[in-house]
C-alpha cells in the first residue's frame, strides 16, 4: 500500500476509531482521551535502568538454574500425582512421529 493512505486523513480516522493516535492535525481526538500534553514522561538514567535490570534477572536465573538442575521440589498440589495417575486410557505416547506412527 503506497504511504500517502496511510498518511490520509481517512485512513488516519480509521485508526483513531481502533484506538490509534494520529498525527493528523485536523482530526480531534475523543473526549475521553488523555491528551499527549497531559501525560508525564519519565526520563530514566541508562545505567539505573542496567542496575535495576540485573537485580530483576538475578532471582528469575537463580530460579531457571533450579527448574534445569532438578533440585527443586514439585509443588505440593502434584506431590501425590505419578504419570499413571494422570495418563488418560488410550493416552497415545509422545513424541509421536510425523509420518503418523505410534
Amino acid at each position: 500500500m503506497p504511504t500517502y493512505l496511510l498518511a490520509s486523513s481517512e485512513c488516519q480516522k480509521l485508526n483513531m476509531d481502533n484506538g490509534s493516535r494520529s498525527f493528523d492535525t485536523t482530526l480531534a481526538e475523543p473526549g475521553s482521551w488523555t491528551p499527549l500534553s497531559k501525560i508525564k514522561l519519565l526520563f530514566n538514567d541508562p545505567a539505573d535502568l542496567a542496575r535495576e535490570a540485573e537485580e530483576i534477572k538475578k532471582p528469575l536465573l537463580e530460579n531457571l538454574r533450579r527448574m534445569t538442575t532438578g533440585r527443586s521440589p514439585p509443588p505440593p498440589s502434584c506431590s501425590g500425582l505419578t504419570r499413571a495417575s494422570v495418563e488418560a486410557p488410550g493416552h497415545r505416547k509422545w513424541p509421536r512421529t510425523i509420518s503418523g506412527g505410534p
